[in-house]
Protein backbone atom coordinates (compact mmCIF):
# COMPACT_ATOMS: atom_id res chain seq x y z
CA UNK A 1 0.00 0.00 0.00
CA UNK A 2 1.31 3.68 -0.69
CA UNK A 3 2.49 5.46 2.17
CA UNK A 4 0.84 8.85 0.94
CA UNK A 5 -3.59 7.53 0.85
CA UNK A 6 -6.32 9.70 -0.13
CA UNK A 7 -8.52 10.27 3.44
CA UNK A 8 -11.66 11.99 4.36
CA UNK A 9 -13.30 12.76 7.40
CA UNK A 10 -16.81 11.13 7.89
CA UNK A 11 -19.78 11.21 9.86
CA UNK A 12 -20.90 8.13 11.34
CA UNK A 13 -22.88 6.44 8.93
CA UNK A 14 -25.33 4.48 10.82
CA UNK A 15 -26.71 7.88 12.91
CA UNK A 16 -24.66 10.79 11.53
CA UNK A 17 -23.18 11.95 14.58
CA UNK A 18 -20.08 13.80 14.83
CA UNK A 19 -18.62 13.19 18.16
CA UNK A 20 -16.34 10.19 18.29
CA UNK A 21 -14.01 8.56 21.34
CA UNK A 22 -10.55 7.33 19.89
CA UNK A 23 -10.67 3.24 19.51
CA UNK A 24 -7.17 2.43 18.36
CA UNK A 25 -4.49 3.11 16.45
CA UNK A 26 -3.28 0.88 14.15
CA UNK A 27 0.03 1.51 11.82
CA UNK A 28 -0.04 -0.16 8.50
CA UNK A 29 3.04 0.01 6.39
CA UNK A 30 4.13 3.07 7.91
CA UNK A 31 0.65 4.63 7.39
CA UNK A 32 -1.66 5.34 11.05
CA UNK A 33 -4.84 4.63 10.89
CA UNK A 34 -7.35 6.14 13.17
CA UNK A 35 -10.47 3.60 14.59
CA UNK A 36 -12.72 5.42 16.58
CA UNK A 37 -16.37 4.95 18.25
CA UNK A 38 -19.65 6.78 17.84
CA UNK A 39 -20.43 8.01 21.27
CA UNK A 40 -23.78 8.19 20.62
CA UNK A 41 -24.57 4.55 18.65
CA UNK A 42 -21.54 2.94 19.54
CA UNK A 43 -20.50 1.88 15.74
CA UNK A 44 -16.84 1.45 15.28
CA UNK A 45 -15.52 2.68 12.20
CA UNK A 46 -11.65 4.37 10.35
CA UNK A 47 -11.95 7.47 10.56
CA UNK A 48 -10.48 9.81 8.41
CA UNK A 49 -11.71 7.18 5.96
CA UNK A 50 -10.08 5.55 2.86
CA UNK A 51 -11.14 7.40 -0.16
CA UNK A 52 -13.44 5.38 -3.45
CA UNK A 53 -10.37 6.23 -5.17
CA UNK A 54 -7.64 4.04 -2.49
CA UNK A 55 -10.85 1.64 -1.78
CA UNK A 56 -10.71 1.08 -5.69
CA UNK A 57 -6.69 0.80 -6.14
CA UNK A 58 -6.67 -1.60 -2.86
CA UNK A 59 -8.69 -4.15 -5.22
CA UNK A 60 -7.37 -3.97 -8.48
CA UNK A 61 -4.06 -5.04 -7.20
CA UNK A 62 -3.08 -8.74 -5.94
CA UNK A 63 -5.75 -8.13 -3.03
CA UNK A 64 -6.59 -12.27 -3.10
CA UNK A 65 -2.82 -13.17 -2.87
CA UNK A 66 -0.98 -15.16 0.32
CA UNK A 67 -2.95 -18.62 -0.55
CA UNK A 68 -6.14 -17.23 -1.10
CA UNK A 69 -6.63 -19.38 -4.42
CA UNK A 70 -5.19 -22.30 -3.09
CA UNK A 71 -7.35 -25.63 -3.61
CA UNK A 72 -6.69 -26.84 -0.06
CA UNK A 73 -8.91 -22.72 0.72
CA UNK A 74 -11.32 -23.15 -1.82
CA UNK A 75 -12.24 -26.22 -0.50
CA UNK A 76 -12.97 -24.94 2.80
CA UNK A 77 -14.94 -22.32 1.51
CA UNK A 78 -16.75 -24.45 -0.82
CA UNK A 79 -17.74 -26.92 2.19
CA UNK A 80 -19.10 -23.42 4.24
CA UNK A 81 -20.61 -22.53 1.54
CA UNK A 82 -22.61 -26.28 1.28
CA UNK A 83 -23.58 -25.79 4.59
CA UNK A 84 -24.32 -22.06 4.84
CA UNK A 85 -27.16 -22.88 1.68
CA UNK A 86 -28.64 -25.89 3.22
CA UNK A 87 -29.55 -24.26 6.11
CA UNK A 88 -30.42 -21.28 4.44
CA UNK A 89 -33.20 -23.24 2.13
CA UNK A 90 -35.66 -24.07 5.39
CA UNK A 91 -35.83 -19.90 5.15
CA UNK A 92 -37.01 -19.09 1.71
CA UNK A 93 -37.87 -20.55 -1.62
CA UNK A 94 -34.49 -21.93 -3.46
CA UNK A 95 -34.90 -19.56 -6.13
CA UNK A 96 -32.63 -16.51 -7.03
CA UNK A 97 -29.97 -15.48 -4.97
CA UNK A 98 -27.40 -13.00 -5.35
CA UNK A 99 -23.88 -12.92 -3.36
CA UNK A 100 -22.63 -9.51 -2.56
CA UNK A 101 -18.60 -9.23 -2.56
CA UNK A 102 -18.48 -12.71 -3.99
CA UNK A 103 -14.31 -13.35 -4.06
CA UNK A 104 -12.79 -16.62 -5.96
CA UNK A 105 -16.80 -17.32 -6.92
CA UNK A 106 -17.09 -20.75 -4.35
CA UNK A 107 -20.14 -19.51 -2.77
CA UNK A 108 -21.72 -19.04 -6.02
CA UNK A 109 -20.82 -22.45 -7.20
CA UNK A 110 -22.06 -24.31 -4.04
CA UNK A 111 -25.30 -21.89 -4.83
CA UNK A 112 -25.44 -23.36 -8.33
CA UNK A 113 -24.35 -26.96 -7.02
CA UNK A 114 -27.38 -26.71 -4.51
CA UNK A 115 -29.98 -25.65 -7.19
CA UNK A 116 -30.42 -22.51 -6.45
CA UNK A 117 -30.13 -19.63 -9.74
CA UNK A 118 -26.95 -18.05 -8.72
CA UNK A 119 -25.57 -14.61 -9.44
CA UNK A 120 -22.63 -12.39 -8.03
CA UNK A 121 -20.97 -9.65 -8.06
CA UNK A 122 -17.21 -8.56 -7.11
CA UNK A 123 -14.75 -5.55 -7.13
CA UNK A 124 -11.85 -7.50 -8.35
CA UNK A 125 -10.74 -8.50 -11.70
CA UNK A 126 -8.35 -11.27 -10.25
CA UNK A 127 -11.08 -12.17 -8.49
CA UNK A 128 -13.64 -12.74 -11.16
CA UNK A 129 -11.40 -14.50 -13.97
CA UNK A 130 -10.46 -17.27 -11.13
CA UNK A 131 -14.16 -17.38 -11.06
CA UNK A 132 -14.41 -18.11 -14.28
CA UNK A 133 -11.25 -20.15 -15.02
CA UNK A 134 -11.56 -22.34 -11.46
CA UNK A 135 -15.39 -23.26 -10.53
CA UNK A 136 -16.61 -21.82 -14.15
CA UNK A 137 -19.20 -19.16 -12.51
CA UNK A 138 -19.37 -15.61 -14.39
CA UNK A 139 -19.29 -12.58 -11.65
CA UNK A 140 -20.26 -9.26 -12.54
CA UNK A 141 -16.87 -7.48 -11.74
CA UNK A 142 -18.20 -4.13 -10.10
CA UNK A 143 -20.39 -2.72 -7.39
CA UNK A 144 -24.07 -3.22 -6.29
CA UNK A 145 -24.98 0.36 -7.60
CA UNK A 146 -23.48 -0.79 -10.96
CA UNK A 147 -25.93 -3.68 -11.52
CA UNK A 148 -29.61 -1.73 -11.43
CA UNK A 149 -31.53 -4.75 -10.46
CA UNK A 150 -34.83 -4.61 -10.74
CA UNK A 151 -37.16 -4.47 -7.52
CA UNK A 152 -38.38 -8.04 -5.76
CA UNK A 153 -35.41 -9.67 -8.06
CA UNK A 154 -33.86 -12.19 -5.32
CA UNK A 155 -34.94 -14.87 -3.04
CA UNK A 156 -31.91 -14.64 -1.01
CA UNK A 157 -28.50 -12.52 -0.78
CA UNK A 158 -25.63 -12.93 0.72
CA UNK A 159 -22.64 -10.75 2.05
CA UNK A 160 -19.83 -13.14 3.81
CA UNK A 161 -17.47 -11.16 5.15
CA UNK A 162 -18.50 -8.01 2.66
CA UNK A 163 -20.22 -5.62 5.00
CA UNK A 164 -17.44 -4.64 6.63
CA UNK A 165 -15.57 -3.51 3.77
CA UNK A 166 -18.17 -1.04 2.36
CA UNK A 167 -18.57 2.26 2.87
CA UNK A 168 -21.77 3.14 3.01
CA UNK A 169 -23.49 -0.08 5.33
CA UNK A 170 -26.66 1.53 5.69
CA UNK A 171 -26.96 2.89 2.02
CA UNK A 172 -26.24 -0.88 0.91
CA UNK A 173 -28.98 -2.92 2.80
CA UNK A 174 -31.29 -0.46 1.68
CA UNK A 175 -30.42 -1.13 -1.92
CA UNK A 176 -30.37 -4.42 -1.11
CA UNK A 177 -34.11 -4.17 0.67
CA UNK A 178 -35.63 -2.97 -2.74
CA UNK A 179 -34.31 -6.10 -4.59
CA UNK A 180 -34.98 -8.35 -2.00
CA UNK A 181 -38.24 -10.24 -2.23
CA UNK A 182 -40.88 -9.79 0.63
CA UNK A 183 -40.60 -13.04 1.17
CA UNK A 184 -36.78 -13.28 0.91
CA UNK A 185 -33.71 -13.69 2.87
CA UNK A 186 -30.82 -11.64 3.81
CA UNK A 187 -27.49 -13.50 5.28
CA UNK A 188 -24.43 -11.34 6.35
CA UNK A 189 -21.39 -12.51 8.28
CA UNK A 190 -18.76 -9.67 9.42
CA UNK A 191 -16.27 -10.41 11.93
CA UNK A 192 -17.38 -9.17 15.83
CA UNK A 193 -15.31 -6.16 17.29
CA UNK A 194 -17.28 -7.24 20.78
CA UNK A 195 -15.37 -11.16 20.97
CA UNK A 196 -13.31 -11.84 23.50
CA UNK A 197 -10.93 -12.29 21.15
CA UNK A 198 -11.02 -8.77 19.83
CA UNK A 199 -11.26 -6.91 23.47
CA UNK A 200 -8.04 -9.45 24.37
CA UNK A 201 -5.72 -8.91 20.88
CA UNK A 202 -6.47 -4.81 19.93
CA UNK A 203 -4.44 -3.80 17.39
CA UNK A 204 -3.25 -7.23 16.55
CA UNK A 205 -6.52 -9.09 15.97
CA UNK A 206 -6.49 -10.67 12.96
CA UNK A 207 -9.91 -9.20 11.50
CA UNK A 208 -9.02 -5.75 12.10
CA UNK A 209 -7.49 -4.72 9.02
CA UNK A 210 -8.02 -1.55 9.00
CA UNK A 211 -6.35 -0.88 5.21
CA UNK A 212 -8.96 -2.98 4.32
CA UNK A 213 -11.88 -3.00 7.20
CA UNK A 214 -13.66 0.24 7.35
CA UNK A 215 -16.41 -0.93 9.91
CA UNK A 216 -16.20 -3.46 12.97
CA UNK A 217 -19.65 -4.20 14.38
CA UNK A 218 -20.70 -5.89 17.29
CA UNK A 219 -24.10 -8.02 17.47
CA UNK A 220 -25.64 -4.17 19.25
CA UNK A 221 -24.73 -2.21 16.57
CA UNK A 222 -25.47 -4.53 13.50
CA UNK A 223 -28.90 -4.60 15.16
CA UNK A 224 -29.14 -0.84 15.01
CA UNK A 225 -28.09 -1.25 11.24
CA UNK A 226 -30.62 -3.72 10.40
CA UNK A 227 -33.23 -1.86 12.15
CA UNK A 228 -32.68 1.27 10.15
CA UNK A 229 -32.62 -0.41 7.12
CA UNK A 230 -36.13 -1.68 7.59
CA UNK A 231 -34.93 -5.12 8.34
CA UNK A 232 -36.64 -7.66 10.49
CA UNK A 233 -34.15 -9.97 12.49
CA UNK A 234 -34.95 -13.64 12.57
CA UNK A 235 -32.21 -14.95 14.08
CA UNK A 236 -28.32 -13.54 14.85
CA UNK A 237 -25.39 -15.79 16.52
CA UNK A 238 -22.04 -15.65 16.94
CA UNK A 239 -19.54 -18.18 16.01
CA UNK A 240 -15.94 -19.77 16.91
CA UNK A 241 -13.29 -21.30 15.01
CA UNK A 242 -12.98 -24.86 16.76
CA UNK A 243 -9.19 -24.97 15.48
CA UNK A 244 -8.72 -21.81 17.84
CA UNK A 245 -6.34 -23.66 20.53
CA UNK A 246 -6.91 -20.50 22.95
CA UNK A 247 -10.76 -20.31 22.15
CA UNK A 248 -11.01 -23.70 23.13
CA UNK A 249 -8.88 -23.99 26.11
CA UNK A 250 -11.13 -21.14 27.13
CA UNK A 251 -14.44 -23.41 27.16
CA UNK A 252 -11.83 -26.53 29.49
CA UNK A 253 -11.94 -28.71 26.21
CA UNK A 254 -8.45 -30.40 25.53
CA UNK A 255 -6.32 -28.02 23.37
CA UNK A 256 -3.21 -30.03 21.94
CA UNK A 257 -1.79 -29.96 18.77
CA UNK A 258 -3.65 -33.03 17.74
CA UNK A 259 -7.03 -31.95 18.47
CA UNK A 260 -6.67 -29.48 15.99
CA UNK A 261 -5.33 -32.13 13.43
CA UNK A 262 -8.44 -33.95 14.68
CA UNK A 263 -10.83 -31.46 13.64
CA UNK A 264 -9.38 -30.21 10.17
CA UNK A 265 -8.99 -33.99 9.29
CA UNK A 266 -11.84 -35.54 10.59
CA UNK A 267 -14.52 -33.20 11.21
CA UNK A 268 -14.28 -31.80 7.90
CA UNK A 269 -18.18 -31.26 6.91
CA UNK A 270 -19.56 -30.80 10.74
CA UNK A 271 -16.66 -28.02 11.82
CA UNK A 272 -19.38 -24.83 10.81
CA UNK A 273 -22.12 -26.39 12.82
CA UNK A 274 -19.12 -26.97 15.92
CA UNK A 275 -18.46 -23.43 15.10
CA UNK A 276 -22.35 -21.83 15.81
CA UNK A 277 -22.36 -24.28 18.91
CA UNK A 278 -18.86 -22.78 20.67
CA UNK A 279 -20.19 -19.66 19.92
CA UNK A 280 -23.04 -19.91 21.87
CA UNK A 281 -21.03 -20.74 25.01
CA UNK A 282 -18.45 -17.73 23.64
CA UNK A 283 -19.29 -14.41 22.52
CA UNK A 284 -17.36 -15.65 19.10
CA UNK A 285 -15.47 -13.99 16.60
CA UNK A 286 -17.69 -13.44 13.77
CA UNK A 287 -21.28 -12.53 13.89
CA UNK A 288 -24.00 -14.59 11.36
CA UNK A 289 -27.11 -12.79 10.65
CA UNK A 290 -30.49 -13.78 9.19
CA UNK A 291 -33.16 -10.84 8.31
CA UNK A 292 -36.13 -10.56 6.20
CA UNK A 293 -37.52 -7.16 4.44
CA UNK A 294 -39.70 -4.84 6.88
CA UNK A 295 -43.79 -5.65 6.03
CA UNK A 296 -44.28 -2.13 6.23
CA UNK A 297 -48.29 -3.05 5.93
CA UNK A 298 -47.70 -4.07 9.22
CA UNK A 299 -46.98 -0.89 10.54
Amino acid sequence: MDKELFMENVSCRLCGNDNFNLYLRVSVNEKLFYIVRCVNCDLIFQNPMLSDKERMKLYSKGYFEHGYFDKENQDRLYDNATFLFEHLSTYCDKGRLLDIGAASGAYVRAAVDKGWEAHGIELSPSAVKFAKDYWKVDLMQGTLEDAHFQDNFFDAIILIHTLEHLPHPLKTLKAINRILKRTGILCVSVPNIASYKAKKLGEKWWALKPAEHLFFFSPKTLKLLFKRAEFDIIRIDTSISVVDLEGIQKIGLPAREGFRTFINRYLAVPKSAIRHALGKILQGEGIEILAKPKDLREQ
